[in-house]
């Protein structure tokens, strides 16, 4: 939404009054600590009245889609047997046209891709780049063949960080996957016109669904959870040259005592 459509939907949201039984209402979109409440009371019961007449009506008709598909699955069976057929088709419909109805979401303004922010070699490379230049590349001049980066952007915008990129503060955004390994990226390094990014790999240490397989859910649960999270060892020995135009997928990281669990990230546009 464009800031001036923000600013009227605000306006709707400070006036609007609730049952008195609503211990949680809804805030405005400029207020933070939202409670979970509040967000599925605006879900269900006000985005779509609100946001009517402030955004283009295909738009809110597809959101509809979304919050009807959820609303029915949330509450009493409306529609008798036939309510989860209903949702469904809602939820089905809504992921379907989703990439269409979003296109303009896209960044307007494109970047070049490729690696930038060009820095020295890091500390614990320093024993195996020799060994690594060797793999691609038969010159005998190393320091004037490889230079090393801290960042690299991805054709669809998405900047990916090394650990050599000492700005990031807390973030992490230089944990990958790539093919059916993760790992974090050491540095970003170009070679012959070629651009790579090197990356310590860390192993998988067990199926996520093995939390789970004692839950009557099990079976349906399986090959959804397997295929958006992924438990890995904490200790990595192994480094990877990896292409950097072949699939990288940023991951989210949950670090616990033995092990991370990681998810990886598919749609980059919808965390703003």
């Amino acid at each position: 939404m464009k800031r001036k459509q923000r600013i009227l939907l605000d306006k709707k949201i400070s006036v609007q009054r609730f049952p008195h039984f609503f211990n949680r209402t809804i805030r405005t979109l400029k207020e933070t600590h939202l409670k979970a409440t509040e967000i599925r009371n605006f879900l269900f019961f006000f985005i779509l009245p609100m946001v009517r007449n402030l955004i283009h009506y295909d738009t809110v008709a597809h959101l509809g889609l979304f919050v009807t598909g959820i609303r029915l699955l949330h509450g009493p069976r409306v529609f008798g047997d036939k309510t989860a057929d209903v949702a469904h088709d809602l939820l089905t419909t809504f992921y379907h046209d989703h990439e269409r109805q979003y296109e303009e979401l896209k960044p307007s303004i494109v970047e070049p891709a490729g690696v930038f922010d060009e820095t020295t070699i890091p500390v614990e490379l320093v024993q195996m780049i020799s060994s690594v230049h060797a793999s691609i590349c038969q010159c005998q001049v190393l320091n004037q063949c490889i230079k090393f980066y801290r960042r690299f952007r991805h054709k669809n915008q998405i900047i990916f960080h090394s650990l050599a990129y000492t700005k990031r503060q807390s973030s992490v955004s230089y944990f990958v996957k790539y093919n059916s390994l993760f790992g974090s990226i050491i540095t970003f390094m170009s070679c012959n016109d070629k651009q790579y990014a090197i990356i310590k790999r860390y192993p998988i240490k067990k199926l996520f669904s093995d939390y789970f397989v004692s839950s009557p859910y099990y079976g349906r649960l399986m090959k959804p959870l397997d295929t958006f999270f992924f438990v890995l060892e904490k200790v990595s020995f192994q480094f990877d040259l990896v292409d950097v135009y072949s699939s990288l997928y940023m991951c989210v990281v949950i670090e616990e005592d033995d092990c991370l669990i990681v998810s990886p990230i598919s749609v980059y546009h919808e965390h703003d």
